[in-house]
């Protein structure tokens, strides 16, 4: 895995300390030294061998170090922000080495921030605690000219190794890998709602959100986890589960969970990476109360810790699950939970305290982790950049809290009646999102083409290659076509035919048909006559505007094809138009799953439409829209009404034109 991302490695542990005081670099380099002189899992590199990889002890190994004084920059925090970000992020060599460095960065006279980076296969939060109090204690040794007081380690990582491969050979080892054979069997694939499609490859690329949990929240859970005689981590872990639970909208949930691994007194003061990853799976069925939840994952964590002796990577190897090039073989969800490993200290009158870390990458899809830090609790969350974007993430964080503080004040509320979202999110999703009002006007389509026609009469409205029809004219032709229908019994609430081509006929045709109150139906002369039977039948059709060409309409009983002539105008009538309710047109689907149905829009919806889309995209006067799509499809009411409530102009472009471009 490392040679495979060696560009910039997810599997650094970066953290940083402010340092406050008379600090001196050599002797801080030093105190460096001195710890890895001490312990020989800083001194290893990992070399490919016969039998795989192999640790390689060095007698020596020089500490690399910087010193950056940045007291003169204007943008002292962002310049330190960026240096922790670039020394995070550098990735290491496994089999040249050294795993392990540090440095410091002055941004004031007394005030300093120490990096410690080392690579995760030699270092573990637990490791960090302990190298805080070497550190300390070698520092100030050097400063007052004495020996450290640390006593001799009386084992080193390397025996350790040899324990866990003794281990890995003893009869409880194939019950435990039948016990994670069960647990991952059909593992559910938990997945967050993602703001950006998972890349083919997964890059590793990753950053890290935070924030405190208010004391409000963490008293009643903590005696809450007292009640029900359970960890504080389980209360935690049992509400990210409904918080995974929620987003996926699955009931098995399985994470990914750290455990420290250190279950002999020997490797307590080690550094080393003795971490083990287990799979946490619980399931959510049946709708539990929070309090059930937290005595379901009790069990789950006891059987898991009870079994935790496997190495993840063994598992992998052994259950071979299923893999991908842009995920991990498992699950892409994790949640870890850890003490204060690192306490303020102050020694050779220099106070250090811990801060946050800068990200080195992503792992998982989602990482949330709390670490408990002078009495509080700060909860975060590593994340892949692939995938979330900073503001996804801090709102996930805002979710997972606003579910802890449900669970601390009612843990026998069902989990289904759980909150996701905080109350902000509400008010912004069900509020804001959708305050979405607009002045709409009263009426119909045809009272925007009647005062569009009044105020540009004699500009041109609509126009194909063979001439076109004004404003005036356009309203003078449909108002004959209204009549003329009229005339041949079409009402209120009456369906007409139109099979005419893209132009200017066929629009003076559609605001005849609505002015005379009823609704169009397009049909397309091309389509089969069993179809526009069929069609026409179903919308109760008596009479089909046609032109010339009438393809393959069918003769049908009681149904007149009428040969629209408009040179020949008739008479103009003024009849009572349609109201928002009524019917304006009807589309047929295509029939590909069976057999077509006609979809009826009123004149409420059509208008609603269109006022959206003159204000977005927009459309005004002095535009000019090229109408292409064929009029049995639901975008040809917009590019033949649209520009007509808006004063603007259609040109109608023909069918050969069309087929050609």
């Amino acid at each position: 895995m490392d040679q495979l991302i060696r560009e910039a490695s997810p599997f650094t542990v970066p953290v940083r300390f402010q340092l406050r005081g008379p600090v001196d670099p050599a002797f801080a380099h030093a105190a460096l030294q001195e710890i890895v002189k001490r312990h020989e899992i800083l001194r290893t590199t990992f070399q490919d061998g016969p039998e795989g990889l192999q640790q390689v002890v060095h007698e020596e190994m020089e500490v690399p170090f910087f010193t950056l004084d940045i007291r003169n920059r204007a943008d002292v925090a962002q310049e330190a922000e960026r240096i922790g970000t670039q020394e995070a992020r550098a990735p290491f060599n496994l089999s040249s080495g050294p795993l392990f460095r540090g440095g410091l960065v002055q941004r004031a006279e007394q005030d300093w921030i120490l990096h410690v980076t080392a690579h995760h296969t030699v270092c573990d939060g637990w490791s960090v605690g302990v190298i805080v109090q070497e550190f300390a204690e070698f520092y100030a040794a050097l400063s007052e000219g004495r020996a450290s007081a640390l006593p001799e380690l009386s084992v080193q990582f390397a025996d350790y190794t040899l324990w866990e491969r003794e281990m890995l050979v003893g009869p409880d080892m194939r019950q435990d890998v039948d016990f994670w054979r069960a647990q991952w069997d059909d593992l559910p694939h938990n997945e967050m709602p993602m703001d950006y499609a998972r890349p083919a490859a997964k890059s590793w690329r990753g950053n890290i959100v935070s924030r405190m949990l208010p004391a409000e929240i963490v008293a009643p859970l903590q005696a809450l986890a007292r009640a029900e005689n359970v960890s504080f981590f389980v209360v935690c872990l049992a509400a990210f589960q409904v918080f995974v639970a929620r987003h996926s909208g699955q009931d098995d949930v399985a994470l990914t969970v750290p455990v420290a691994g250190r279950n002999q007194l020997e490797l307590e003061p080690l550094i080393g990476s003795f971490i083990n990853t287990l799979v946490m799976r619980t399931e959510l069925r049946g709708n539990p109360t929070f309090k059930e939840l937290v005595a379901r994952t009790r069990d789950t964590v006891a059987q898991a810790m009870a079994h935790a002796k496997v190495p993840f990577e063994i598992l992998v190897r052994e259950l071979s699950p299923e893999r991908a090039g842009n995920q991990n073989p498992v699950t892409q969800l994790s949640f870890a939970h850890q003490r204060d490993f690192v306490r303020p200290c102050i020694f050779a009158g220099i106070e250090l305290k811990a801060i946050p870390s800068c990200a080195s990458g992503a792992i998982h899809d989602l990482n949330v982790f709390m670490v408990e830090r002078e009495g509080q609790w700060r909860v975060s969350c590593d994340y892949s950049t692939d995938l979330f974007a900073e503001a996804t993430a801090q709102d996930f964080l805002l979710r997972y809290e606003h579910v802890l503080r449900q669970c601390a004040t009612a843990a026998e509320m069902r989990i289904e009646r759980i909150e996701i979202a905080t109350p902000q999110q509400r008010e912004l999703i069900l509020e804001k999102w959708n305050a979405t009002q607009h002045a709409f006007p009263t009426g119909t389509v045809l009272d925007l083409f009647t005062a569009s026609a009044v105020h540009h009469a004699d500009k041109m409205a609509v126009e194909d290659a063979d001439g076109g029809l004004s404003y005036r004219e356009l309203s003078r032709a449909s108002l004959a076509v209204a009549g003329a229908l009229q005339k041949r019994g079409c009402r209120r609430g009456s369906v007409v035919g139109m099979a005419l081509r893209r132009g200017p006929e066929a629009v003076a045709a559609i605001l005849g048909i609505m002015r005379a109150g009823a609704a169009y139906v397009p049909l397309d002369v091309g389509y089969p006559t069993q179809r526009l039977a069929l069609m026409i039948e179903d919308s109760g059709v008596r009479v089909v505007l046609t032109d010339v060409d009438r393809g393959n309409l069918p003769d049908m009983d009681g149904v007149e094809m009428w040969q629209v002539d408009m040179t020949a105008t008739g008479e103009a009538v003024e009849l009572e138009g349609p109201s928002p309710e009524d019917l304006a047109y009807v589309l047929f689907t295509s029939g590909s799953t069976g057999r077509p149905k006609g979809v009826e829009v009123t004149h409420g919806g059509l208008l609603n439409v269109l006022m959206h889309m003159r204000r977005k995209p927009g459309f005004e006067a002095s535009d000019r829209l090229l109408a292409v799509t064929t009029l049995s499809f639901d975008i040809s009411v917009v590019e033949t009404l649209l520009p007509l409530i808006c004063g603007g102009s259609i040109f109608a472009a023909s069918r050969e034109d069309v087929m050609d471009a």
